[in-house]
């Protein structure tokens, strides 16, 4: 019988055998990982290069093929030399429009500088006032009227003999002046202080809508709804003809702090309109200030002359008592015809027509209110 063989259980392999086999599962893992890693920054670079590939062609000049022809060159010089002309051509009026606007105003300001009568110890500013049609020269003129008003009103005030505000006292002032110069020209002068509860709000809307109407310019003669016929942000210009003579009256506005002045001026030469058959010389100023009572201040003077014609001049006084419904053809002397003159504007005439003035100031704030809201006060620049 043969022997019978023993099975063995197999060795365990050896330790350096064991490691091989570990350093390589090692290297396999990070030969895995480092190839991942090459994938991953081969798609960055090649990210990277179409940024850059895109960059570069964008910066490369135009090829021939892509350049503008000649013809569009030629084109677009043309347009931009046509432009050139347009925008040349255009400054070049706009230089003869402001030479002839700075030739206009020279002659204007020279024209209005001369007095236009003798001026009265305590009306120094009388002076011939004009307005010329074209728009611009207009406007500057306009500005110019108000802004000279403006700036006289502390001395005519002070000429006139308006007493200072005394919170002790009776600040009321009610004088009217007459002053007859040797030219023929009379020259009547209202004055007044009054303290007052009216707001600046409803003293600018009144006198800006309703000026003629306050200051009687109509003599109770029929008169227009509304007599603006131009306004601006800070003048209106009121216009109407009665059977006496035509208004073309001027007035602006001037706000600030505590204080609102309003002035208006006749404008004897209008070159927009057609010669007044009659008209007189006309200035207004008024004074609002708040006091500390708080209650207002307000000053106004009125002043107007004698009619005159642009032919024959300022009419006589016995044809200027005419238009009032005087006679003065019975009086011998001049003396005479002059006191009896003054007698009937100030005693007989101007009180008739000043009763008038409280009725016209309510129904001006009855028509105020009736529009909802005042106007917010737009002040010249000072």
């Amino acid at each position: 019988m043969g022997r019978s063989v023993e099975s063995r259980p197999e060795s365990p392999p050896p330790l350096q055998v064991i490691k091989k086999r570990m350093y390589m599962r090692l290297y396999r893992v990070q030969n895995k990982k480092d190839t991942e890693n090459l994938h991953e920054q081969v798609a960055t670079l090649e990210e990277e290069l179409e940024k850059l590939q895109a960059m570069k062609k964008a910066s490369r000049p135009q090829t021939v093929s892509s350049a503008l022809s000649w013809k569009d060159i030629s084109q677009g010089l043309l347009e931009s030399t046509d432009q050139a002309n347009a925008t040349n051509a255009s400054l070049k009026q706009k230089l003869r429009q402001y030479r002839h606007l700075v030739q206009e105003m020279k002659r204007w300001v020279v024209a209005n500088s001369a007095p236009a009568m003798e001026l009265p110890a305590y009306r120094p500013s009388w002076r011939n006032v004009s307005l010329l049609s074209n728009p611009e020269s207009r406007e500057l003129g306009k500005n110019w009227i108000m802004q000279q008003m403006y700036h006289q009103i502390e001395g005519t005030f002070h000429q006139f003999g308006f007493p200072a505000w005394s919170p002790t006292t009776d600040n009321s002032f009610n004088v009217y002046h007459m002053d007859f110069q040797s030219s023929g020209c009379v020259v009547l002068s209202h004055c007044v202080q009054t303290e007052t509860d009216f707001t600046f709000d409803q003293i600018r809307a009144m006198y800006q809508q309703y000026l003629c109407s306050i200051l009687m310019v109509d003599c109770l003669y029929p008169m227009p709804d509304s007599t603006i016929v131009e306004e601006t942000l800070t003048t209106t210009l009121h216009r109407f003809s009665t059977p006496l003579e035509r208004i073309n009256l001027l007035c602006g506005e001037f706000f600030q702090d505590d204080r609102l002045v309003i002035v208006a001026q006749h404008i004897q030469e209008d070159d927009a309109i057609e010669p007044a058959f009659r008209q007189r010389h006309r200035s207004f100023w008024l004074e609002m200030t708040r006091l500390p009572n708080g209650r207002y201040l307000e000053r106004t003077i009125h002043s107007m002359s004698t009619c005159f014609t642009p032919t024959e001049g300022y009419l006589s006084l016995d044809a200027e008592a005419r238009l009032w419904g005087m006679d003065l053809s019975s009086f011998p002397t001049d003396d005479l015809k002059e006191f009896m003159f003054r007698q009937g504007i100030l005693y007989q005439l101007m009180p008739s027509l000043k009763c008038n003035v409280p009725g016209r100031i309510e129904s001006a704030l009855t028509s105020i209110q009736h529009q909802e809201q005042l106007p917010p006060v737009s002040p010249l620049l000072l």
